[in-house]
């Protein structure tokens, strides 16, 4: 059997998932916890003058595609530069709270928004990790592009160079520390890379992106057969 998934989806969920409820899950759920903690990258931007235009540019790109495809590479790099892991999936995104995220390689894992709960699902260790997604902290940057709300990124001050806009958070009271988005003018993501307070680095390529509508049924989980539900919806 390979490893468990590294989860490149630190980008993505809430960083009490890896604290609250650690003693209450099976021997395998601590190091799912811990690849949700490391997806707490996803983030928000601004409110003050000087970055407020560069920030109503990046939501005004991203609000011309309301859904779509693409495929992508992953590379997540240490502090002093070592490749960590790399891999790559695919991405379905519909706004404002549908999202399907798999992780193909080099370990399947899958986190999927229905719009009302977030799931986080392992095949490795055959269990899922199920919560509201109305707790889901809007400073990761999955929820920052799927969201693309003014109240997420006013917690950044956005600073635009030709097609990359780079956020970095007003409060210092988090795991990330920059994040770094590549849009173009006509609303196409090709990338994104987020920085860690530890200097740990992910960085994620898009390809092929399909604007247009996504089936709904994408955006549906259904707890397979024989996996462990973490549900943390009470």
């Amino acid at each position: 059997m390979g490893r468990p998934a590294h989860l490149p989806i630190k980008l993505i969920l809430l960083p009490r998932l890896g604290r609250e409820r650690a003693g209450s899950l099976s021997q395998g759920m601590p190091r799912m916890k811990k690849q949700l903690m490391t997806a707490c990258l996803f983030a928000a931007v601004l409110a003050a003058p000087a970055f407020a235009e560069d920030a109503d540019v990046l939501q005004s790109r991203l609000n011309q595609v309301n859904s779509f495809h693409a495929s992508f590479t992953q590379r997540v790099t240490g502090a002093e530069g070592g490749a960590v892991q790399e891999g790559e999936g695919e991405l379905w995104i519909k706004r404002p709270n549908l999202f399907n995220w798999h992780m193909t390689t080099p370990d399947e894992s899958v986190l999927v928004s229905d719009g009302k709960t977030l799931w986080f699902y392992n095949p490795f260790v055959e269990q899922a990790i199920a919560n509201w997604l109305k707790n889901a902290t809007g400073n990761t940057p999955f929820m920052l592009i799927t969201r693309n709300s003014a109240a997420d990124w006013g917690q950044y001050n956005v600073k635009q160079q030709g097609d990359s806009f780079s956020l970095v958070p007003k409060a210092d009271n988090g795991n990330l520390k920059q994040f770094t988005i590549n849009v173009t003018a006509n609303g196409t993501i090709t990338g994104f890379t987020a920085v860690e307070q530890d200097g740990q680095r992910s960085t994620y390529q898009l390809k092929s992106q399909k604007n247009g509508p996504v089936d709904d049924a994408k955006f549906h989980f259904t707890l397979p057969k024989g996996v462990t539900l973490d549900d943390q919806r009470q």
